[in-house]
C-alpha cells in the first residue's frame, strides 16, 4: 500500500498551549484514522514546542508516524517544495460537536509557516473551514462511539522531584487540577474564590490532593493555601514541560482556557466553568457550566438552540470577548463599541458556586466508578443550567 507524505501546519498563535495542544490532538486523531500516512510537523523554537519535541519525539514518530521537525532547513525545503502536500491543522482550536441546528461557516485558513513562508497559495492546499470542522465532527464522534480504541494518545510523564517539592505534592494522592483564573479572557469570564470554595472544601475532604495550575498569580493565593490547595500558579517553576507533568498524571481538571485543551489531549474529565462556548469538546468525561444569556427586555433567559443561534450571529461580526465585556483587558475601540451594542440587549448570567460543585460531585462520581458513555449531542441540563457531553448519566438534574 502506498505511503503517502503530507506536512501538517499548525496556528498562527504557535505559542500559545491551548492551539498546540488541540491540533496535536487533532492530528494524532488524524494519523490514527489514516496509518499510511506519514506527517510532517514543523515546530517553531518556542517553549511549549520544545517541550513535546523532549517529551514525545519518539513516542508520535513510532506510534503515529507523526515526525517533529526542528532543522529549519529541513522545514524550508518542505515548505517550498510543491511535490509535497500541505494540511491544514491551524484551526483544530474550534472544536465543538455537532448540535442539530449548528450553523458553520467558511473562513480563510492562516498558519504560522505559511504567513512564515509567504504563501499566499496556501488556501489551495488547505480544506476549508466548514470541511475542516465536518472532519473535526468525524473524529470527535468516532472518539465518542468507540472509547476503547482511542486511548489516552500520549504517555504519562512522571513527576520530578523538583516539582513535587517545589509545590509539595503528595504524589500518593490523586491529583486534581483547579484553575481560578480571576481576569477574562476570550470566551471564558472572569472566576473568583468564591466560585469554586465550595468545590474545593468538597474535592480536600474526599482525599484528592489540589493544584492550582494557572501561571497567573492571584489575589486568593493566601487564602487557597490556608484552605491545602497546593499553589503552582505564579511560581518560578511554571513551565510547558511542568504543565504536561501535571495533566499527564492528574485524574481531572476544573478550568477554563486555553489549557483545557491540554486537558483534552490527555483525555481528562473536565468541567470548564463560565464559558460563552457551550459546545466545546471533546472530554472523556465532561462538562462546560456556561454562563447564561438573557434578555433585558424580557428577562427570557435563551434556551440552548437560542444560545447556539447567539453565538453563530456574534461570530458573523465578531468572536465574543469577555475581555471587552468587563472592559479590564482591552483598549479595542471597534471591539468595545461592537460589545457595548451588544450589552444594551443583553446581560451575561455566570454560574454560582452550587452549580460547580453538584457538577464536581457529578464528574467525581464517575471518575471513581469508571463511568463512559457514548457520544450525545448537547443540550443544557436544569435546574443548573449546565451543557453536558454525557447528559442521561446525571442523578443530579
Amino acid at each position: 500500500m502506498a505511503i503517502n507524505i503530507k506536512v501538517a501546519l499548525g496556528s498562527p498563535f504557535p505559542w500559545s498551549p491551548g492551539h498546540l495542544s488541540s491540533e496535536l490532538d487533532y492530528l494524532i486523531m488524524m494519523a490514527q484514522d489514516n496509518p499510511n500516512n506519514i506527517y510532517y510537523l514543523p515546530i517553531p523554537p518556542i517553549s511549549c514546542w520544545t517541550a513535546i519535541y523532549r517529551y514525545y519525539r519518539n513516542e508520535l514518530e513510532e506510534k503515529y508516524n507523526i515526525i517533529l521537525i526542528e532543522d529549519f532547513n529541513l522545514i524550508s525545503k518542505l515548505m517550498n517544495s510543491k511535490k509535497i502536500e500541505k494540511i491544514d491543522i491551524a484551526l483544530s482550536h474550534v472544536k465543538c460537536l455537532p448540535t442539530s441546528n449548528c450553523r458553520i461557516r467558511s473562513r480563510k485558513v492562516d498558519s504560522f509557516w505559511g504567513n512564515l513562508f509567504h504563501l499566499s497559495s496556501f488556501e489551495q492546499y488547505a480544506v476549508s473551514h466548514f470541511d475542516f470542522r465536518n472532519t473535526q465532527y468525524k473524529f470527535c464522534k468516532l472518539w465518542y462511539e468507540n472509547r476503547e480504541n482511542f486511548n489516552v494518545p500520549l504517555s504519562k510523564i512522571k513527576l520530578s522531584n523538583e516539582l513535587i517539592n517545589s509545590i509539595g505534592i503528595n504524589p500518593n494522592k490523586p491529583i486534581v487540577l483547579i484553575n481560578i483564573r480571576e481576569r477574562s479572557l476570550n470566551a471564558s469570564f472572569d472566576h473568583d474564590l468564591e466560585l469554586f470554595r465550595p468545590a474545593i472544601v468538597f474535592l480536600i475532604e474526599k482525599g484528592y490532593e489540589l493544584v492550582d495550575v494557572s501561571h497567573d498569580q492571584k489575589s486568593c493565593e493566601d487564602e487557597l493555601r490556608k484552605m491545602g490547595v497546593k499553589i503552582y500558579s505564579g511560581t518560578s517553576i511554571c513551565s510547558f514541560e511542568n504543565d504536561i507533568q501535571l495533566f499527564s498524571n492528574a485524574v481531572a481538571y476544573i478550568g477554563g482556557g486555553g489549557i483545557t485543551h491540554l486537558a483534552a489531549l490527555y483525555r481528562l474529565p473536565v468541567i470548564w466553568p463560565s464559558t460563552i462556548l457551550i459546545n466545546r469538546v471533546p472530554f472523556k468525561i465532561g462538562y462546560t457550566l456556561p454562563c447564561r444569556i438573557k434578555k433585558r427586555i424580557d428577562h427570557h433567559i435563551l434556551n440552548f438552540e437560542e444560545h447556539i443561534e447567539f453565538d453563530i450571529m456574534l461570530k458573523e461580526n465578531w468572536d465574543f470577548k469577555f475581555d471587552a465585556w468587563t472592559k479590564k483587558y482591552t483598549n479595542d475601540s471597534n471591539l468595545l463599541n461592537m460589545t457595548d451594542e451588544v450589552k444594551k440587549e443583553f446581560e451575561i448570567i455566570p454560574p454560582n458556586s452550587t452549580q460547580l460543585l453538584y457538577t464536581t460531585i457529578d464528574l467525581l462520581e464517575r471518575v471513581e466508578r469508571n463511568i463512559y458513555s457514548t457520544y450525545t449531542e448537547l443540550k443544557f441540563l436544569e435546574p443548573y443550567s449546565t451543557c453536558a457531553i454525557i447528559p442521561e448519566l446525571s442523578p443530579y438534574y
